[in-house]
């Protein structure tokens, strides 16, 4: 399972664990799940550990998932917290979503 998206109660924030090969359909599954627990819990924050992740789509597809990010999640925020190892696309998705007014910010682990 590439990804895990679970409700972090004690910090009241949706939590993604990235971790391997995420595909675009990964990434669509977790936005489904995260807007899911966002209506429930109605949250707008949500932390990613891309930390152990190895591979991510094309740049094409990132700049189509961002697309969509800006379409169901313009009301969210958005923490990604990288490793050196991270794929270049978590920056490119970075700079694609906030090129679409999307509130997301890479950080260092």
């Amino acid at each position: 399972m590439p990804e895990i998206v679970t409700f972090d109660r004690e910090h009241n924030v949706v939590t993604i664990i990235s971790s391997d090969l995420v595909g675009l359909e990964d990434l669509a599954k977790s936005l489904d799940s995260v807007k899911q627990i966002v209506h429930d819990q109605g949250l707008n924050k949500v932390l990613i550990d891309a930390t152990n992740l190895k591979l991510m789509p094309s740049p094409l597809h990132l700049h189509g998932f961002a697309y969509e990010l800006s379409n169901q999640a313009k009301n969210m925020k958005f923490a990604i917290v990288v490793s050196e190892q991270s794929p270049k696309g978590v920056r490119c998705l970075e700079t694609a979503a906030q090129a679409r007014g999307v509130i997301i910010k890479t950080f260092p682990s």
